[in-house]
């Protein structure tokens, strides 16, 4: 393959994640948004997390077996519902990055390798 190839097949790959690293503007979300998903659930109780707490769940994400996300998350929002599973809203500024569905029991599990002793 020659470098003329590679150049255009790495061309864009740069330019994405140049764009994606950058602040999103306004608006510009490209799925949900994290307020339009509370509106979906009217029910549930939600949480904003972000700091030393964001580790615990990006190890829960990988535990998941879930693929790579489209950016670096800057903080999660916990929806918790009644008798359903928690949902974890991976947020970079008010973006939806990805939502993974996560038992109680899991959750606290990662959280307590991550923090320890919680309660």
């Amino acid at each position: 393959m020659s470098w003329k190839r590679h150049w255009r097949r790495a061309l864009p790959r740069a330019l994405f994640v140049a764009t994606s690293l950058t602040a999103t503007p306004a608006g510009a979300c490209p799925s949900l948004t994290v307020a339009e998903l509370a509106k979906r659930l009217p029910d549930s109780r939600r949480y904003e997390l972000a700091g030393p707490t964001l580790p615990a769940f990006m190890d829960l994400w990988a535990e998941s077996g879930g693929s790579t996300m489209p950016a670096a998350p800057d903080g999660v929002v916990l929806f918790v519902r009644p008798d359903e599973p928690f949902l974890v809203a991976f947020r970079r500024t008010d973006c939806l990055l990805a939502l993974l569905p996560s038992r109680p029991v899991d959750l606290w599990r990662a959280l307590r390798r991550r923090l320890g002793q919680i309660a």
